[in-house]
């Protein structure tokens, strides 16, 4: 696929490593967005810059098991991006950081989601788990 120009681009996705009885891979990516000057219908933009790392780790003796439907797994997330319109700050230079754990459940497993968790995404997206199904 080719990139738009001035649009830079890396990713890596490494290699399966493991210490004691954990392994762990990562997906690290890097977007750089040239910035543009106004015009009378839209006002400039800044470069934009996206990172992120995103970590997963299991048990390495569940990879063992090749008849395996299921691997538990945590997972860690951390992003530094530009400001963005939905923060109403897309043409102020900056950096907004995010910080994500989580641990993988299973989608036909509603109850691995603790019930509180649960409760507040009803309330804050009552549509999301109503489609719960979309990814099966």
């Amino acid at each position: 696929m080719e990139l738009p120009p001035g649009i830079e681009f890396r990713g890596e996705v490494t290699r399966l490593a493991q210490v004691g009885g954990v392994v762990a891979t990562t997906e690290d990516l890097y977007v750089k967005v040239p910035g543009r000057p106004g015009t009378e219908d839209a006002p400039a933009q800044p470069e934009r810059i996206s990172t992120s790392l995103a970590t997963f780790i299991s048990a390495a003796s569940d990879l063992q098991r090749p008849d395996s439907e299921w691997i538990d797994c945590t997972f860690s997330y951390t992003t530094l991006n530009s400001f963005v319109g939905w923060l109403d700050m897309s043409a102020i230079p900056g950096v907004q950081n995010m910080r994500l754990i989580g641990a993988k459940c299973r989608t036909d497993e509603r109850n691995a989601v603790p019930a509180a968790l649960r409760a507040r995404i009803a309330d804050d997206h009552p549509d999301f788990l109503a489609s719960w199904t979309q990814w099966e």
